[in-house]
């Protein structure tokens, strides 16, 4: 099975490239065309799904870090 990894090394790319392209987040960050393009590429030739199991227990990580911690700012007199 294909990690992101391997996408970004076939695509002569970052990690963190290949997540924003994923994400839809390539306009934001001015990836040119070209490079998502070499990284779509790369995702096809290797036949790369991402692991929504991963991602959704990271989402549920730390959406629940977040609540745990939303009470706990205390002012001291």
């Amino acid at each position: 099975m294909a990690t992101i990894k391997d996408v970004a090394k076939l695509a002569g790319v970052s990690v963190t490239t290949v997540s924003i392209i994923m994400n839809g987040k390539s306009g934001e960050r001015k990836i040119s065309a070209q490079t998502q393009e070499r990284v779509q590429d790369a995702m096809r030739e290797l036949g790369y799904q991402p692991n929504l199991t991963a991602r959704r227990l990271r989402f549920q990580e730390s959406k629940n870090l977040s609540s745990r911690f939303s009470g706990l700012w205390i002012t001291v007199p």
